[in-house]
C-alpha cells in the first residue's frame, strides 16, 4: 500500500485526472512554478530561518530577516515562475511577501511564545492499528508549551483567511496531530495554530479524541476510494478555478482544444478544424434553447396551477384518480421526512451534526448528505436515528399528481 499525503489526496478530491497524470502515470510538465507558490515557499523559508537561530540562542533584527527573505526570492526567481493575474507583477508579490514578513516579525518578537523543538518536521502517519493506511506530512513548525502540552504551527499566504468553522473542520493540521502524537508518545494536548501572514491573523483550534479517530476512518475511506479508482483506471477532469494554475492543462480533455487552437493559429497555413465552427453552431441552439425555456417555465407555472386544481377537486369528491380524454391524473397523499439543511438551517444543522456524531451508525455516514440520512431514517435500522434526532426531523404532507395514459384505453 502506497504512503499517501494530505496534499496528494486532496489532488485526487479536486480532480481525479489530475491526480492520475500526476501521480499514477507521472507525466512530465513544463517546468513552471506559480508565483503564488513562489511567495509562499519564500516566506515559509524566512520564517523557518527566524525560529532556526531563535532556537539557537539569536534573536535577528528585522532588517536582517528581511533581507534574507530578499535574498532568497533573487536567488531563486526564474522564468519559469508563472504569473496568472495580468493586473499583477513579480514586484507586488515580492512586495507583499515583504509585508508578511514584516508583520509577522513585529506580531511575535522576541519569539518567546514557546520552544520550537521542530521546524520543517516530516512525521508519518499511521491511520489503522496493522499499519496497512500511512500518510506522512511536514510541519512547519512545532512548539512544546510544557510538559505533554505542543503546538503545531502553519503560515499560509493566502490573500483571504478562513472562518473559525472552516479551520475546525480542517484535516491537514488534524492528521499532523494523530502523526505527532505517536512521535513523541505522552502527549497530553495539542493545539493547532495557522498563521494568515497577509491580514496578521492567528486562528486556534484542537480536536477531540473522538473527532481524530473519524479522521482516521475517513482517510482509510478516502485511500480505499483512490486505490479503487486507480485500479478501475476511473479518473475523471473535474473543472474549477484552480484549473488556471493546473501545470496539466494542456493535457487535459476540457482545455486541450483551446491550445489546439492556439497551436494552429501558430502555424503559417492553419491546418483545418471544424471545432470553432461548431462551437458558434451549438452557441446559436444555446440561444434558441433559452427562448424555448423561456416559454416552457410559462408552460410549467400554468401546469403548476392546475395540479393544485386538481388535488383540490380531488380531496372536495375523494377521488384518488381523475379521468380525461385519454389520459389520467392519479393524486396521492405522501408524508415525506424532513431534516435540517446547512443552508435553511444552519443551527439546527449542526444540532443534528452532533447528535449524529454520537450514534454508532456515524461511520456509515462518513460521506454524510442529507438525502443518505433520509434514506437511513426510513429504514428498520433507522429507528435509533430518528429516537437521537428526536424534533429535528419533521414529517411533512404533501400532495402528488402523476399523468399517464389511461388505462382503460391501453
Amino acid at each position: 500500500m502506497a504512503t499517501y499525503s494530505h496534499s496528494k489526496i486532496g489532488t485526487f478530491e479536486t480532480c481525479p485526472l489530475k491526480y492520475k497524470f500526476k501521480y499514477v502515470d507521472r507525466t512530465p510538465t513544463e517546468d513552471f512554478e506559480s508565483v503564488e507558490a513562489f511567495l509562499g515557499s519564500r516566506v515559509h523559508e524566512t520564517l523557518e530561518k527566524l525560529y532556526d537561530l531563535v532556537r539557537n540562542g539569536r534573536i535577528p533584527d528585522e532588517q536582517f530577516i528581511l533581507d534574507y527573505y530578499e535574498k532568497q526570492w533573487t536567488t531563486n526567481w526564474s522564468d519559469a515562475v508563472r504569473i496568472v493575474k495580468p493586473d499583477l507583477t513579480a514586484d507586488d508579490y515580492r512586495a507583499t511577501g515583504r509585508t508578511c514578513i514584516e508583520r509577522y516579525y513585529r506580531h511575535y518578537h522576541p519569539f518567546n511564545q514557546g520552544l520550537a523543538v521542530a521546524l520543517e518536521m516530516q512525521v508519518p502517519i499511521t491511520l489503522d492499528d496493522d499499519g496497512q493506511y500511512k500518510m506522512t506530512g511536514f510541519i512547519d513548525r512545532v512548539d512544546k508549551m510544557s510538559d505533554g502540552v505542543f503546538e503545531i504551527h502553519d503560515y499560509k499566504t493566502n490573500q483571504t483567511p478562513p472562518s473559525q468553522e472552516e479551520k475546525d473542520q480542517d484535516r491537514q493540521l488534524a492528521l499532523y496531530e494523530i502523526g505527532l502524537r505517536d512521535y513523541f508518545g505522552e502527549v497530553r494536548q495539542v493545539e493547532l495554530v495557522w498563521h494568515y501572514v497577509r491580514a496578521d491573523l492567528e486562528i486556534r483550534s484542537r480536536r477531540t479524541g473522538q473527532e481524530l479517530e473519524e479522521l482516521r476512518a475517513k482517510m482509510i475511506a478516502k485511500i480505499q476510494e483512490i486505490e479503487a479508482a486507480t485500479v478501475t483506471k476511473n479518473f475523471p477532469a473535474c473543472e474549477s478555478r484552480l484549473c488556471n494554475w493546473c501545470e496539466y492543462r494542456p493535457l487535459c480533455p476540457i482545455w486541450k482544444h483551446l491550445y489546439a487552437i492556439e497551436e494552429q493559429a501558430a502555424q503559417p497555413t492553419p491546418l483545418p478544424d471544424d471545432g470553432p465552427a461548431l462551437v458558434n453552431q451549438l452557441a446559436s441552439l444555446a440561444i434558441k434553447r433559452k427562448e424555448l425555456q423561456t416559454q416552457a417555465d410559462d408552460v410549467k407555472a400554468q401546469m403548476e396551477q392546475v395540479e393544485a386544481a386538481i388535488i383540490e377537486f380531488a380531496k372536495q369528491h375523494d377521488y384518488q384518480r381523475i379521468f380525461g380524454a385519454d389520459r389520467q391524473a392519479t393524486v396521492k397523499h405522501v408524508t415525506e421526512l424532513k431534516v435540517p439543511t446547512k443552508t435553511n438551517q444552519l443551527d439546527e444543522y449542526e444540532q443534528m451534526l452532533a447528535l449524529l456524531r454520537q450514534s454508532p451508525l456515524w461511520l456509515e455516514l462518513t460521506d454524510f448528505s442529507s438525502a443518505k440520512l433520509k434514506d437511513m431514517l426510513g429504514k428498520p435500522e433507522g429507528k435509533v436515528l430518528r429516537d437521537l434526532l428526536g424534533a429535528l426531523v419533521k414529517q411533512e404532507e404533501e400532495w402528488r399528481v402523476s399523468l399517464r395514459k389511461r388505462k382503460d384505453e391501453e
